[in-house]
């Protein structure tokens, strides 16, 4: 009989079948087959179905080879946040998905949407609706503007991040989203309104940056 590796290719499925996992994993995810995904920082992602590991990178259409996050649809289509943009994998081919709409009238909650924290800067986080890709940006806060403004990039050209940028997104049972933030605390949005909760002593580190929320 054939090795795994043969059969893998003879269906075309891309990847490599290696032996084990890198060193530098930085995300866990579990799908509906029981498959469990590693994502790294810096060597795209390994897929364990429990007897084989399939290594994929770039080079088989990943945008990026970090991976920040892991989600997976109803569909069982797996998508990954990566540095440079978010990728669709349906089971045998990665696509790169594109940004359709700039609207902030894309704040909505839908029950089948998956939500994509922004890059490192942007500010802005992304909803997927299974058909369009939104780019949305949060309303402005006292806070983030006073922030920006205590911080211009005249006066600090080596700043690389946004207040608003978001560190971790999460839906809870209600349906409500909730978005850790790496400046102005946890954002709660309930498909109409924004709450924003912060407090000083868990974000403000003493003599300079910011904690930020990570889950």
């Amino acid at each position: 009989l054939p090795d795994q590796y043969s059969i893998l290719i003879a269906i075309g499925i891309k990847g490599d079948t290696v032996k084990e996992l890198g060193n530098n994993l930085i995300n866990i995810m579990q799908d509906k087959n029981n498959n469990y995904w590693f994502g790294s920082n810096g060597e795209g992602v390994y897929r364990y179905d429990g007897t084989t590991i399939i290594h994929f990178t770039t080079q088989d259409g990943l945008c990026n080879n970090r991976i920040a996050n892991i989600q997976e649809d109803r569909s069982g289509n797996i998508y990954f946040t990566t540095a440079e943009g978010i990728s669709k994998f349906d089971g045998k081919d990665f696509t790169t998905l594109r940004v359709t709409s700039n609207s902030n009238k894309g704040w909505k909650i839908e029950p089948d949407d998956l939500w994509f924290k922004g890059a490192q800067d942007s500010g802005v986080v992304y909803r997927y609706d299974g058909k369009s890709l939104h780019r949305l940006e949060f309303p402005k806060t006292k806070a983030g503007e006073e922030f920006i403004s205590r911080h211009p990039r005249s006066k600090y050209p080596h700043m690389t991040y946004s207040p608003y940028d978001v560190y971790s997104i999460y839906k809870d049972s209600k349906g409500n989203i909730w978005f850790g933030t790496g400046n102005l605390g946890a954002c709660r949005y309930d498909g109409k309104s924004f709450t924003w909760m912060y407090e000083e002593h868990l974000t403000s580190v003493p003599g300079g940056g910011s904690f930020g929320i990570r889950s």
